[in-house]
């Protein structure tokens, strides 16, 4: 008996088209039926298209599955476990993606519900790798390398403000921007830290969620400045009633950048190490 393109594509539930396709490839050797000018095929032909939808929906190359219909099966079996090994890497990726949107998702919806709120507890130890200072770069090409792998290694990382604790106490806080990582994360992918990454220890800290544009402007950043209220007023208020002072730099971590009346916002989850 020999079948038509319609009865293969009835069989295998793909398109018409896909059949002439794969017609095309060489996959199939239907004669031309003389009266009507239309391809017939063979059982042996749709049998051959099974294996080949099968193997297509495996994520088999074409090349690969022309390859495995005339290969022994010794073949056939390597290359579905070579298969495999990159399938389970992909699904170890894709993971690592998703636990990065639920840490987003996470944060986020921290910033929002603690908004500008005063929080007493011990900050997570960080690595830090500093890239900019106020508007200048200060990437050598050790830095450079460092940084680059550190970001290739530790995917859970924060882009991140720094502010030097004699600066933020001058009232001419620098903003320096880097990149940074619990030291729990950095320890787990097994990053090296070296000369060009900071350590900042575990202190007892005030964090505090703010929301502010994106960008800084030194002249905000002075006390008495827009931004230096909203990044360091309230803090330096409480501290001042409980008595407390800053014992380190200030971290601000970047959570999430979002539209806002036609202006360009961020949540920062900023760290003030006090005792």
């Amino acid at each position: 008996m020999k079948y038509s393109t319609s009865d293969l594509s009835k069989i295998l539930g793909v398109s018409g088209n896909t059949i002439r396709r794969y017609d095309e490839m060489g996959y199939l050797t239907g004669e031309r039926d003389e009266e009507n000018g239309y391809r017939r095929f063979a059982f042996a032909d749709v049998e051959k298209l099974m294996y080949v939808t099968k193997y297509r929906r495996e994520e088999f190359s074409h090349d690969e599955v022309s390859t495995l219909l005339n290969s022994p099966s010794e073949e056939i079996l390597s290359a579905m476990e070579k298969k495999r090994g990159k399938i389970r890497d992909e699904i170890e990726r894709l993971k690592a993606i998703d636990h990065l949107l639920k840490d987003d998702v996470m944060m986020i919806n921290r910033a929002r519900e603690n908004l500008n709120k005063l929080i007493r507890k011990d900050n997570s130890p960080m690595h830090f790798i500093r890239y900019m200072v106020g508007d200048d770069l200060c990437i050598t090409p050790s830095r450079a390398k460092t940084l680059r792998r550190f970001m290739e290694v530790c995917p859970e990382f924060y882009y991140m403000y720094l502010f030097e604790k004699d600066d933020v106490e001058s009232g001419i806080p620098r903003c320096s921007s880097g990149v940074g990582a619990n030291t729990i994360m950095t320890e787990k992918y097994g990053f090296t830290p070296d000369d060009e990454t900071e350590l900042y220890p575990q202190k007892n800290s005030v964090l505090r969620f703010v929301k502010v544009k994106t960008g800084t402007d030194e002249d905000e950043l002075k006390i008495g400045g827009k931004l230096w209220h909203e990044l360091f007023g309230p803090v330096f208020e409480y501290m001042k009633e409980a008595g407390l002072s800053l014992t380190g730099d200030v971290m601000a971590l970047k959570i999430g950048s979002f539209q806002e009346d036609d202006r360009q916002m961020q949540y920062l989850l900023l760290h003030f190490p006090v005792g």
